[in-house]
C-alpha cells in the first residue's frame, strides 16, 4: 500500500527537519501525501499494520521527543495546502499555512 503513494514516503526520518525549533527524532514512517487518495493508502496501511498515525502541519509550535515518534507521520502540504477565495468564502485544504491564507 505505501508502494501505491505517490508523494514522498521516508523511513526513519528526523522530525527535526520539519519543526520550527529544529528538535525531535525521527518518524518510523514519514509520508508527504500528494492527494485524498494518498492520505487514504497511507490509512489502510497504518490500519493493517495496526501503526498509530500522526497528523502533523507546517511544524509550527511542534515539540518532538528525542525518541521520535512510533507509526505514520502524515504532513500535509503540497495539493492540501492550497486555499481557493470565492468572494468573502475560503475554502482551505488542511495543510494550508496560516501565513498563506491570510495573504
Amino acid at each position: 500500500m505505501l508502494g501505491e503513494i505517490r508523494g514522498e514516503v521516508r523511513f526513519k526520518e528526523p522530525l527535526s527537519f520539519h519543526t520550527s525549533l529544529r528538535i525531535g527524532g525521527a518518524a518510523d514512517i514519514f509520508v508527504v501525501p500528494q492527494d485524498v487518495d494518498d492520505i487514504r493508502h497511507a490509512l489502510m496501511f497504518a490500519e493493517r499494520e495496526q501503526l498509530p498515525v500522526s497528523v502533523i502541519g507546517g511544524g509550527n509550535n511542534l515539540l518532538v521527543k528525542d525518541r521520535g515518534v512510533r507509526g505514520v507521520v502524515l504532513r500535509l502540504e503540497g495539493c492540501l495546502g492550497r486555499a481557493e477565495f470565492h468572494g468573502e468564502e475560503a475554502i482551505a485544504g488542511a495543510g494550508v499555512s496560516l501565513s498563506a491564507l491570510i495573504r
